[in-house]
């Protein structure tokens, strides 16, 4: 029978892997993987069609602001329907709950221990990240020269370790996608997460020889 990581907190199945880290509290069940971030909030300038769906919280410019600046629960000063002033919005999941962090993988049947490797090509790597490079022309240089030094690191290896390398790719982008509510991550965010998902379609397994 295969192998699967547990939930760090209470022991079922992990349903979620929080990619960044590889060691210490990785892996979540659904009940138990940490909910709610400011990169799940869009607003309706840079994406306005998701106004019909039901399960959406919003806000006006200035109240979430100020939430946030405080430090304060967003939820406690949403409203279920867009009102005149709403401007951002946050899409909840099927069950009305807030989705983790965008750097959490998601795998209904669970993640098995390292029976499998999973790995990428680096030709992949280099085209996914020409294209996103290229749809994203305002994304911050300097993150671009970053993700570049990492991709480079790995420039005599045909076939490149995928979790190492993405962990890697997250701690280098951290720094100019810091969840807050300016332009300019917010461009920086949607180009690491293009990258990183686009990247993950490209990823195969390498069966252990153990």
């Amino acid at each position: 029978m295969t192998k699967k990581h547990k939930c760090s907190k209470c022991g079922k199945m992990a349903t979620w892997y929080y990619l960044p880290s590889t060691r210490g509290r990785s892996f979540f069940c659904d009940d138990c993987v940490p909910r709610g971030c400011t990169c799940n909030i869009d607003n309706i300038e840079e994406m306005p069609s998701i106004f019909n769906m039901e399960n959406v919280r919003w806000w006006p410019k200035h109240i979430l602001e100020k939430c946030l600046a405080e430090k304060g629960d967003p939820m406690l000063c949403c409203t279920n329907e867009r009102q005149a002033d709403s401007f951002y919005y946050e899409v909840l999941d099927e069950l009305n709950r807030r989705e983790p962090c965008v750097e959490f993988e998601y795998s209904e049947s669970g993640f098995e221990f390292e029976s499998n490797f999973y790995v990428v090509d680096r030709a992949d790597v280099l085209e996914v990240f020409a294209k996103v490079i290229y749809h994203h022309p305002q994304v911050t240089q300097k993150m671009i020269g970053k993700m570049d030094e990492v991709i480079m690191s790995y420039r005599d290896i045909h076939i490149i370790p995928y979790n190492e390398f993405m962990t890697k790719i997250s701690e280098c982008c951290r720094p100019y996608i810091m969840r807050t509510m300016l332009e300019s991550d917010k461009i920086n965010l949607r180009c690491y997460n293009s990258f990183r998902s686009q990247l993950y379609e490209k990823k195969f397994n390498i069966l252990s020889e153990e």
